[in-house]
C-alpha cells in the first residue's frame, strides 16, 4: 500500500510541484501517527474512532494504566502493526506534560520509532 505523505503541519507534502508517497515502515509510523493524534468523535462518519484525550487524559485526575493500554491499543490495530517491542510512557505532574515513545515491529519485520508528546497533539 502506498500513501501520501504529511508534512509537520499534516498537509500533504509536495516536493518540487510534485506529490511525495510513502510506503513500507515510513508509511506504517505516519499511520500511527495520524491515529494517536485523531480525537475521539472528531470524524462525524464514525464517531468512535479515535483517541479519548479530552474525554480520559485533559481531565484533573486521569488513570495512566488505562490511558497505556489505550494508547497500546490504537498502535496495535494500526495496519502493518505486529507488536510493541518498547513503550515508555512519562507524565510530569508538575508540568501536566505527557510523552509518548513506542517502537514498533512491523509485519515486513522492519521496526518504526515515535516519540509524541500530549501539547503537540492538542496544538497540532
Amino acid at each position: 500500500m502506498i500513501e501520501r505523505e504529511l508534512n509537520e503541519d499534516w498537509d500533504i507534502f509536495f516536493r518540487n510541484g510534485n506529490q511525495v508517497f510513502v510506503r513500507g515502515i515510513d508509511q506504517i509510523v505516519q499511520n500511527v501517527r495520524v491515529r494517536l493524534q485523531f480525537f475521539l468523535t472528531e470524524y462525524f462518519l464514525d464517531e468512535t474512532i479515535g483517541m479519548p484525550w479530552f474525554e480520559q487524559v485533559l481531565i484533573k485526575r486521569f488513570n495512566i494504566d488505562q490511558i497505556e493500554n489505550r494508547v497500546k491499543q490504537e498502535i496495535l490495530a494500526t495496519d502493518g502493526i505486529l507488536n510493541i517491542q518498547k513503550f515508555i510512557m512519562n507524565f510530569n505532574p508538575a508540568e501536566r506534560i505527557l510523552s509518548i515513545a513506542f517502537k514498533a515491529e512491523a509485519e515486513s519485520g522492519e521496526s518504526g520509532e515515535i516519540v509524541i508528546n500530549l501539547e503537540d497533539i492538542i496544538s497540532g
